[in-house]
């Protein structure tokens, strides 16, 4: 009798362990019905750029998720980036471009400046890339002015 209890209660213990084990594995295996939005890069160097200079780099923002990927809005940190999106809305594992176009007009040394892509993505919905450049400043010509005035008087 004792021992058919045992037996009774190594059983149900198996039986215990392996139905927790199945929830647990369902429950992290379940993916959630949303967009996930996924760039190529999170920062882009382009490097030694003159001041007029105007490098352009893309980024491809890609929806790994499960439902479409609206990108409601980007803006940059400065006016100096321009953006342009290829597509508005991303279809579930197609992709869109993002292209950035730097102007580092008025601009010397290491600069650093930051794009915001705001989506419905509810892990992430303000992702950011950021673009990096060491502005060379272009020498300017310097002109000298003298103060010295020349009256030639009337002529005729």
């Amino acid at each position: 009798m004792v021992r058919k209890n045992k037996i009774f209660i190594i059983l149900i213990s198996i039986v215990v362990i392996i139905g927790a084990f199945l929830i647990f594995y369902n429950i992290q295996n379940k993916s959630p019905q949303s967009p996930t939005i996924s760039i190529s890069e999170e920062e882009w160097d382009f490097g030694k750029i003159k001041e007029d200079e105007r490098p352009v780099h893309s980024f491809t923002i890609k929806n790994t998720g499960r439902e479409e990927l609206v990108i409601s809005r980007i803006r940059s940190s400065c006016g100096c980036a321009a953006t342009m999106l290829s597509s508005d809305n991303i279809q579930l594992g197609k992709s869109a471009e993002l292209k950035v176009t730097f102007n580092p007009t008025g601009y010397n040394g290491l600069i650093k400046k930051d794009i915001y892509i705001e989506s419905n993505d509810p892990q992430l919905p303000k992702a950011k890339v950021t673009i990096i450049a060491e502005v060379e400043s272009i020498p300017s010509p310097k002109a000298f002015l003298s103060n010295s005035q020349w009256d030639l008087g009337l002529i005729s």
